[in-house]
C-alpha cells in the first residue's frame, strides 16, 4: 500500500493510479523492493520510477476511459454475483421439491437422459 499526495500540476491523480497499476510497474517497484516480510521500497527508490506523461488533457482522457470500463466491470460483477445468489437458492428450491416428492432415483445409470453440448 502506497500513500502518494501533493502532486506537481501536472500530474493527473487517476492516471498516475493506472499507470502504477501496470504490470511493467508493479514488477519495477517489487525488483526494488526489500524483501522482507512485508515488502517495502524507499521514497528514494520509488522516486527513481520512470513515469511516462502525456499531456494534462491526455492523462485526463486515459483516466476516464479507464475508469469507465471499471464502472462497466463492477457492474457486470453485481450481476454475476447476483445471477450466481438466484441460481443458488433456485437451486435449493427445485432439488428440495423433488426430494419432497419421494425416491425417484433411476434404477440403472442408463435411464439418464442423455447430455446434449450447446
Amino acid at each position: 500500500m502506497i500513500r502518494l499526495h501533493r502532486f506537481a500540476p501536472e500530474v493527473c491523480p487517476a492516471y498516475l493510479l493506472v499507470y502504477l497499476s501496470l504490470s511493467r510497474t508493479t514488477e519495477w517497484i517489487k525488483s526494488r523492493s526489500e524483501k522482507t516480510t512485508v515488502p517495502s521500497i524507499s521514497k528514494a527508490d520509488l522516486q527513481a520510477l520512470p513515469v511516462h506523461l502525456p499531456a494534462w488533457s491526455e492523462q485526463k482522457r486515459i483516466a476516464g476511459a479507464l475508469g469507465a470500463l471499471d464502472e462497466q466491470i463492477a457492474r457486470h460483477l453485481e450481476v454475476a454475483r447476483a445471477a450466481t445468489q438466484v441460481h443458488k437458492e433456485l437451486a435449493e428450491q427445485l432439488v428440495g421439491l423433488v426430494a419432497l416428492q419421494g425416491p425417484t432415483a433411476p434404477s440403472s445409470v442408463d435411464t439418464f437422459p442423455e447430455r446434449t453440448s450447446r
